[in-house]
């Protein structure tokens, strides 16, 4: 739903612009919450890591967001089978995760799908391809920290770090193609905010479901 709201609004504001609005609206989602809770959504120790997930996912969603004008939308959801294949990776390396044959044949599958959409020797990389692939390992970067900072913080706090710290990365390349939105351009970008935090949101609880099934879940 998303991709497809960023790529019909895109014909009137940039994505970059379109990236900076989605971060300031996912953070003001998450507003009540830290009405009813107060200053514990903020408590962690590990601002810093928080701070480097929001770099990556930053590039991750502006590249992406600008790649979904120029890419179709069935070759850019094709292309991005290659960051599951990238993270799984990552997890063996970084986590010493095991990874069986049935999910290295699903990912191989996947990662296959990716070649015949980029048709090596047959496709020259245009700035598309280039985009969706940096998109791939900067949204790959910023799951596999995801998934270290699920072992000690919740969900709510990953989100709400996550989304503050995105509004400053997102906001400094918005400068330069900066337009006005109407009021019903404002309706759709809050709609796009809405998404992703509720996308990241749900990412982190199902990170802390599967590794730690008797954890305290978040706060709700």
């Amino acid at each position: 739903m998303m991709w497809v709201l960023v790529r019909n609004l895109s014909s009137s504001i940039h994505p970059l612009e379109i990236s900076f609005w989605g971060s300031v609206f996912g953070l003001m989602a998450f507003v009540p919450t830290v009405f009813k809770f107060g200053i514990k959504v903020f408590l962690t120790n590990r601002t810093g890591l928080h701070f480097i997930r929001a770099v990556f996912n930053g590039g991750a969603l502006l590249t992406w967001f600008c790649a979904l004008t120029l890419v179709p939308l069935a070759d850019a959801a094709a292309l991005n089978l290659i960051a599951p294949l990238l993270i799984t990776i990552g997890a063996i390396f970084f986590f010493n995760e095991r990874v069986g044959y049935r999910r290295w044949m699903a990912l191989g599958f996947g990662g296959l799908g990716a070649l015949i959409v980029l048709r090596p020797g047959y496709q020259a990389f245009d700035l598309g391809v280039i985009l969706l692939l940096l998109t791939a390992v900067f949204s790959a970067i910023q799951r596999l920290i995801s998934k270290s900072l699920a072992k000690t913080d919740n969900s709510t706090t990953s989100v709400i770090y996550l989304m503050l710290f995105m509004v400053p990365v997102t906001f400094i390349p918005s400068i330069f193609v900066w337009t006005q939105p109407t009021l019903s351009e404002f309706a759709i970008l809050a709609f796009i905010g809405l998404l992703l935090s509720t996308a990241h949101y749900a990412w982190m609880l199902s990170l802390i479901h599967i590794s730690e099934p008797t954890r305290p879940r978040l706060i709700s």
